[in-house]
């Protein structure tokens, strides 16, 4: 499936799209191969929930009225998290992921955020580096089915502040000890 860059629409998520943008956030994380017990354990964090979006900055990417891409910030200003960048897979290399993220970024700045750190899988942590970021760290995670070392079960941190700069990294609470922002 292939669409012109001038045929998308970033708009906030409205009021009865949790169960489709949590469908989308499986889908794009399906495209990393990863098997179905493993999706099935991490489906609860792949969840939106309509309180969600009524309570969160969550924006859509939508082309031909479909939704193929959302993102979803948190924190208070000045330290803010990308929780969720997810694109359908169809659009993965077609720039759909860097509009969404300046975007991002955009709406970061209007609240106030001076710095985002993004938790993100590892097959999207050339993208988030390729879009200004720094890798701050790992944090390991056990998922259902999945001990922490094994393939999944770690995600990577990024820190880049709301211009695209990186900021000196700063520590964390002690635990996990590896983790900094």
């Amino acid at each position: 499936m292939m669409f012109e860059q001038s045929d998308f629409l970033i708009r906030r998520a409205a009021a009865g799209e949790a169960a489709a943008l949590s469908a989308l956030a499986l889908r794009s994380k399906a495209h990393w191969g990863y098997d179905e017990p493993f999706l099935e354990s991490v489906r609860p964090l792949l969840t939106f929930t309509e309180a969600d979006l009524a309570g969160s900055p969550v924006y859509v990417l939508t082309v031909d009225g479909e939704a193929l891409g959302v993102y979803r910030l948190s924190g208070a200003p000045p330290e803010g998290e990308l929780d969720d960048l997810w694109l359908d897979p169809s659009l993965i290399g077609l720039g759909y992921g860097r509009r969404l993220f300046a975007h991002a970024l955009r709406t970061a700045q209007e609240l106030g955020f001076e710095s985002l750190l993004i938790e993100g899988d590892p097959n999207a942590e050339g993208f988030y580096i390729a879009m200004g970021a720094s890798r701050i760290g790992t944090r390991p995670r056990a998922y259902l089915g999945c001990r922490v070392g094994e393939a999944g079960s770690e995600r990577r941190a990024v820190h880049l502040d709301s211009d695209a700069r990186v900021r000196r990294p700063i520590a964390l609470s002690p635990s996990p000890p590896a983790y900094v922002r």
